[in-house]
């Protein structure tokens, strides 16, 4: 981790993760942060638990970073349609490559007109992050 960095990256061998809490309004697209993740970290799951169900067209999600919004997870691969957990099994093959710098993943959101008024979901991204030993 360099150094100012502000990625998360606990000490000790283990499975890091970010969390964060999607709340979507019906009809607007947004983008935001999942949060930053060290380099030389390897991404190797992404999972959903839908709290409230996304609701009218089925709703178009990517998870990425900026430039690329669908390296992680593309948008055909989302969960958010009914509610409960869902493991995101179709991870781009490149998910796991070891970032050079600390990266910030990124959400996209967008469809899901004519639904319900709200949504609520939680997004998980787990990642390896580099070891420590040299």
């Amino acid at each position: 981790m360099a150094l100012g960095s502000t990625a998360r990256k606990p000490v000790g061998q283990q499975l890091c993760y970010l969390r964060k809490r999607l709340l979507r309004s019906a009809g607007t697209p947004q983008t935001i942060s999942v949060g930053k993740i060290p380099a030389g970290s390897n991404i190797v799951a992404a999972w959903t638990n839908t709290r409230t169900a996304f609701s009218g067209t089925t709703p178009v999600f990517s998870l990425g970073v900026l430039g690329n919004l669908a390296n992680i997870v593309a948008s055909a691969a989302n969960g958010l349609a009914a509610l409960g957990f869902s493991n995101l099994t179709v991870v781009a093959a490149n998910a796991g490559a070891v970032p050079d710098t600390d990266i910030e993943v990124l959400a996209s959101f967008s469809g899901d007109a004519g639904g319900t008024t709200s949504a609520i979901a939680d997004i998980q991204v787990a990642y390896i992050p580099p070891d420590e030993t040299p």
